[in-house]
């Protein structure tokens, strides 16, 4: 039977430093890529 996870990834021998770091970078370049669209939009008016 499964264990519920119900600890963060961290807490688990499976968890990968390196795909949360890249997950996380993937986070700010996606948020970064949308605030520059933002503003790019709020001066082009």
């Amino acid at each position: 039977m499964a264990q519920e996870r119900t600890a963060p990834a961290e807490y688990f021998n499976d968890f990968d430093p390196e795909k949360v770091a890249k997950q996380l970078a993937e986070q700010l370049a996606a948020k970064k890529a949308a605030e520059a669209e933002a503003q790019a939009k709020s001066e082009g008016e």
